[in-house]
């Protein structure tokens, strides 16, 4: 039986699991791109950052649930 493929993220959510500050790596790895399509699906700049925004909240908030299925972040 094989171990299961862990995603390139994994490290740094590990960290971020530990210590809530690291979860700015994430953040940074992340927001421009969650951002961009959001603000491609709304066309509102105000609110694709506030929904952005929400995003990260919500996931650095459930960190604990996280489980690695070998896709990113």
């Amino acid at each position: 039986m094989s171990t299961p493929k862990r995603s390139k993220d994994f490290p740094m959510v590990l960290a971020a699991q530990q210590d809530r500050k690291k979860f700015s790596a994430l953040y940074n790895k992340y927001f421009k791109e969650i951002f961009l399509f959001i603000l491609k699906k709304t066309a509102d700049e105000t609110l694709a950052a506030e929904l952005s925004s929400n995003t990260f909240m919500k996931a650095m908030v459930n960190l604990t649930k996280y489980r690695d299925m070998g896709f990113p972040f």
